[in-house]
């Protein structure tokens, strides 16, 4: 073989990408990462729904339980309040409930109410607390992103009485239905809402 025909080879065997193929590489790779991307992103998004969504209905359980351990010990009256024949609960409203009960345990006995309301406008289930000496610490916040919270009221043949109960009904409570709904506000996800209810049979009414 001559030295020329040598060079030629060389040159050839050298010879690199064209802009085209370049071009065409380059695309296939960009769309090959935006398609690994959108798979990132997708199951980000997943990730952080459901991990938001089990934490709002966590808050809901342990919102619901709270309130059915204290509203079943309404009535309870070591310090003697209700002697006069007075109605363990106070108020009873579609979202708001206020009653008597020794809900610590505190020695020396005190007089407590305790109060769960819902903030529509917040979303939250509040936790007021009074005690002999008056309201201690303010409204707690019991729970958060709640779109409903609603309150049923019974007598003793489990008929629903009206909501508000009046005054003069208070005292015929037997059973209460508590209802909490929450619901998953991730962005751009459709709303997935979650209910959590419970019936209340206070240990203390009508004795």
């Amino acid at each position: 073989m001559s030295n020329r025909d040598t060079r030629k080879a060389v040159c050839f065997s050298e010879k690199g990408f064209t802009l085209a193929e370049a071009i065409i590489a380059a695309a296939l790779s960009s769309f090959i990462l935006l398609g690994l991307y959108l798979m990132y992103e997708t199951n980000q998004v997943s990730f952080i729904k459901g991990e938001r969504q089990t934490d709002i209905q966590q808050n809901a359980r342990i919102a619901l339980d709270r309130i059915v351990r204290e509203l079943r010990l309404a009535g309870s009256d070591p310090s003697g309040v209700l002697a006069g024949g007075g109605a363990a609960i106070l108020v009873a409203e579609a979202n708001r409930v206020q009653f008597y009960a020794d809900v610590d345990s505190n020695v020396p006995l005190a007089t407590e109410r305790v109060e769960y309301s819902f903030d529509a406008a917040a979303q939250l289930i509040r936790r007021q607390l009074w005690t002999a000496a008056g309201a201690t610490g303010g409204a707690e916040q019991l729970a958060q992103v709640v779109t409903a919270f609603t309150f049923a009221y019974y007598d003793g043949a489990n008929a629903l009485l009206p909501s508000p109960v009046p005054a003069g009904s208070l005292g015929s409570i037997r059973r209460v239905s508590v209802m909490v709904t929450t619901s998953d506000t991730v962005t751009g996800q459709v709303k997935q809402p979650f209910i959590v209810q419970a019936d209340v049979r206070p240990r203390n009414l009508g004795l």
